[in-house]
């Protein structure tokens, strides 16, 4: 969508998003229909042919700027309920879930007991929360934001422990930006299927075959381009 002139590879065709899926394009225009004067602003995390249908693209880290920026006051978001529960502290804005409840199935791994149980363990961790994780995780966290946030908290963070909770992934990066503290997974197989089944092999076979072209249709590409010029547009200005 960024960049049309340009290759791009997936390693496994079968990658998909759960979460993406739970709002088809069809959906955001059954809403829009219903809620006529309201704009709509779709998580990264969305289908192109979603994205078509939206006023603006948002990330979990600036989700709550971009709603701010739109001059309605209602705004119906999607697909990640979670985040929009999270965005709502952050906007006077009347938010409407579309789907009513979608939502990462990592993220919904979480429990709020475990999580508790491990900070009585290490009383002296540091929870790290992403938007993704119900609210009941978020409200026992000591710090809640984007996968870029929590990476920027870590570096700078006093702490010498962490319990982090998102996608365990994360970790291995979190481990190379600070190797001089402990990274505890609030739980270990908080795995994401989907992300793993891109592997170092398929990255160079796909690589090596050209294969796997990822292709969106010109009229998609376009109105989908809109939507998060929008959101680049207003981190410039925030800028």
């Amino acid at each position: 969508i960024l960049n049309s002139d340009k290759t791009v590879l997936i390693p496994d065709k079968n990658a998909l998003c759960p979460m993406a899926a739970m709002l088809p394009a069809e959906l955001v225009q059954l809403y829009r229909e219903k809620y006529p004067s309201s704009k709509v602003v779709l998580y990264i995390n969305t289908l192109a042919e979603a994205k078509a249908y939206c006023d603006a693209v948002c990330t979990s880290a600036n989700s709550a700027e971009i709603m701010n920026r739109m001059d309605a006051k209602t705004i119906l978001f999607g697909p990640d309920w979670n985040l929009a529960q999270y965005a709502k502290d952050y906007t006077d804005k009347t938010l409407v879930s579309i789907p009513k409840f979608g939502f990462c199935p990592v993220h919904m791994l979480f429990n709020k007991e475990a999580i508790l149980s491990l900070k009585k363990i290490h009383p002296d961790a540091e929870v790290l929360a992403h938007p993704e994780c119900p609210p009941e995780i978020c409200e026992v966290a000591d710090f809640v934001g984007s996968t870029s946030k929590i990476y920027r908290q870590a570096l700078v963070s006093k702490s010498r422990k962490f319990i982090v909770a998102t996608e365990v992934g994360l970790i291995h990066r979190l481990k190379k930006g600070r190797n001089d503290v402990v990274f505890i997974p609030a739980y270990e197989e908080a795995v994401c299927a989907h992300m793993k089944l891109h592997t170092l092999e398929k990255v160079y076979l796909s690589l090596k075959h050209m294969r796997y072209e990822v292709t969106v249709p010109p009229k998609i590409m376009t109105l989908a381009r809109n939507a998060v010029d929008v959101m680049l547009n207003t981190r410039e200005t925030l800028s």
